[in-house]
């Protein structure tokens, strides 16, 4: 073992040590130079070396780095800990930044790149048997693996600090910092589970078939996913979304894709089903209210601004809104006929009220058939929600969720109809408009 590399590991252990507030980094450079040396030299270091790609010396310096914050009272966590903070902050660091320049590559080049390295790299691992997989494939859209025996692994564990293996398992983190065209998926280690189960995914492929919910959804479910659960458990919980959103379209019947004036209805629902069955906990439901609030009804919350449901030529566009929608529905329904059908009530000029229904509803019809009743509220409330954004309230008395029709009476805010009733939740949360005793 070259002394200037024993050295060299030996400087940034004490560097770390140092940094930790401990006055003994000159003492501790010496032990481990020591320890380091003796390591390298020893018969679990000479059966090791057969795996070329390894980069054994650079593993034995994080094995010694742990054994000896352990002989000064630190935990293995503790010791993982300093070794990222300080030991490897800027080999990271550089790795990072290598790995977010990859968003600056045009189209699915990014992904090819990153892909292609960790599929050449797995294959000469398991040619000189470093590593075990199960599972390893490789397309122009995905890259997924599940390692059951690793050799990182089995060393750390030889020297009784298995558990620390995660500083190195952690190293391959560093690729979600490209996430433009290529994003990196962790769904488990060896250390916390059965295998070390990662995928590489082609954004710019999965954006070339069209997702059909409106792009603005993905931004704002990945930050409300991150806000929440962290940015790793955040790719993991959106690659789920994603499986199970995919297989939803597969499955649905031809509603008219984009073409359909309920798209963003339509898919931007199967959306949220496929994220609230993904979560890894069960949120409180007005937390997921407020999300697929934001979601749907953002063109509300800016036309509140400028509309008012209380001056009568408003009410008036909103009657002819619904007007046309009924009449559009109608074709459509005829051309997509699993799509809404929508009948058109009419005015009451003296009431200054308008109403419509629908007689089917294809996000309650897949919340029946998918047994997500009581999921079908987050998308129903937030008609109650943007109606009110534009000064009015809406009164319902029941969707196609719970009866046979969904129907809508709109008038404005400050209107003596809308006195009339008070809006209550059921037992899942819908809510509806229920008239008040006289």
């Amino acid at each position: 073992m070259a002394k200037s590399e024993s050295s060299a590991f030996a400087k940034i252990f004490a560097r770390c040590m140092k940094k930790a507030g401990r006055s003994d980094s000159r003492a501790l450079y010496w032990k481990y130079k020591t320890k380091y040396e003796e390591l390298t030299g020893s018969d679990t270091y000479i059966e090791f070396s057969r795996y070329k790609t390894m980069g054994l010396n650079k593993v034995y310096a994080c094995i010694v780095h742990v054994l000896m914050c352990l002989e000064l009272g630190y935990s293995q966590d503790e010791a993982v800990e300093l070794w990222e903070q300080h030991a490897v902050k800027g080999v990271r660091g550089l790795l990072n930044a290598m790995c977010k320049a990859f968003d600056l590559v045009p189209g699915e080049a990014a992904y090819k790149v990153i892909a292609g390295w960790l599929y050449k790299d797995a294959q000469e691992r398991i040619e000189e048997d470093c590593l075990t997989y199960d599972m390893l494939d490789y397309s122009d859209d995905r890259l997924e693996y599940n390692i059951t025996r690793c050799a990182y692994v089995d060393l750390f564990e030889s020297y009784g600090i298995r558990d620390a293996c995660k500083a190195f398992c952690n190293n391959d983190l560093c690729i979600q910092a490209s996430c433009r065209h290529a994003r990196f998926v962790r769904y488990s280690d060896l250390i916390d589970g059965p295998g070390c189960h990662d995928a590489v995914v082609n954004v710019a492929s999965r954006n070339a078939r069209k997702t059909l919910y409106p792009k603005s959804y993905e931004k704002t479910v990945r930050k409300w996913l991150a806000d929440r659960y962290g940015r790793s458990q955040m790719e993991l919980v959106w690659d789920k979304t994603l499986k199970k959103y995919n297989g939803y379209l597969l499955e649905a019947p031809d509603y008219g894709g984009t073409k359909n004036g309920h798209s963003m209805s339509i898919y931007g629902s199967m959306l949220v089903f496929a994220l609230v069955d993904s979560l890894p906990d069960q949120p409180a439901f007005g937390e997921l209210q407020e999300l697929t609030q934001t979601l749907f009804m953002w063109p509300f919350m800016k036309l509140g601004k400028l509309f008012d449901l209380n001056r009568r030529a408003d009410m008036a566009i909103m009657d002819k809104v619904f007007r046309n929608v009924a009449k559009r529905d109608r074709k459509e329904s005829r051309e997509w006929p699993c799509g809404f059908h929508t009948a058109y009530d009419g005015f009451d000029k003296q009431k200054q009220s308008t109403s419509y229904h629908f007689t089917q509803c294809p996000v309650a019809e897949f919340a029946k058939k998918h047994n997500m009743l009581n999921v079908l509220p987050l998308m129903c409330n937030c008609d109650y929600f943007g109606i009110e954004q534009i000064h009015g309230k809406l009164i319902r008395e029941g969707t196609c969720g719970i009866s046979d029709r969904c129907d809508y009476l709109i008038v404005g805010s400050n209107n003596p109809v809308a006195n009339e009733y008070e809006t209550a939740a059921d037992e899942n949360g819908l809510l509806i408009s229920v008239r008040k005793a006289k």
